[in-house]
């Protein structure tokens, strides 16, 4: 198991809420649900963070989640206190309701945490969303998982 805590800038909301994902997700295999969209969409959210801790730890970067009460946001990658990067992962978002929630989510943290590197990962969707001033970059996680570059 891993877990990543919540991104605030007090130490003790940090501390106490804490994410946690599996190291393999095979060890989960007998979950009644285990082929559903729901369980698909956990399990390419875990690949997600496994490779973030893989990628972002050995540069000394701290990787988060973020939650408000109107919106959450998957991932927040920081470095030396200051948000690189929010990557919000979702299996599809062909339908309205799921874009409209993983876009809000990314506007709303980037607005707060003042970032504008905003990334979406979907199973195989591939688009550039600009919207309010935002661009979010949606790319398939198998595209993701091979580009190697990281944010400056």
């Amino acid at each position: 198991m891993v877990g990543i805590n919540r991104f605030s800038y007090k130490s003790k909301d940090r501390v106490r809420n804490e994410k946690v994902y599996v190291v393999d997700t095979a060890f989960v295999t007998e979950r009644e649900d285990n082929f559903s969209l729901e369980n698909l969409g956990w399990k390419l959210e875990n690949i997600v963070c496994i490779e973030l801790m893989r990628r972002y730890k050995p540069l000394f970067c701290d990787v988060f989640y973020y939650k408000e009460t109107s919106s959450q946001v998957d991932f927040v990658i920081a470095k030396d206190g200051n948000v690189q990067e929010l990557i919000q992962v979702s299996y599809d978002i062909s339908t309205q309701k799921t874009r409209n929630r993983e876009i809000r989510g990314l506007k709303n943290a980037a607005k707060k945490l003042k970032c504008n590197n905003l990334t979406l990962i979907t199973f195989e969707e591939h688009e550039t969303i600009e919207e309010d001033g935002y661009t979010i970059n949606v790319i398939p996680a198998t595209e993701w998982l091979l580009n190697k570059s990281y944010f400056n």
